[in-house]
């Protein structure tokens, strides 16, 4: 994002904030810029967080943590 730094496999914490709706996940695997910090996850990481935050918000969870389990 910056252009300054290197892309590498790390693991990053995803959170989503909606309302008073709040979850974030940790431990989600992704490439992250070592100069800025910002990071992008692959395809099929990005829907299973999604499917994780459907899943909270259709449970009626108004705070949660939870770690993204492997595939």
């Amino acid at each position: 994002m910056c252009n300054k730094g290197t892309l590498s496999p790390g693991k990053v914490t995803v959170t989503h904030e909606k309302g008073t709706f709040f979850i974030a996940i940790r431990d989600v695997p992704a490439r992250v810029c070592d100069h800025c910090g910002h990071y992008f996850l692959a395809a099929p990481i990005a829907l299973r967080v999604e499917s994780a935050v459907k899943q909270a918000m259709t449970n009626g969870v108004d705070v949660e943590v939870m770690r993204l389990q492997a595939a």
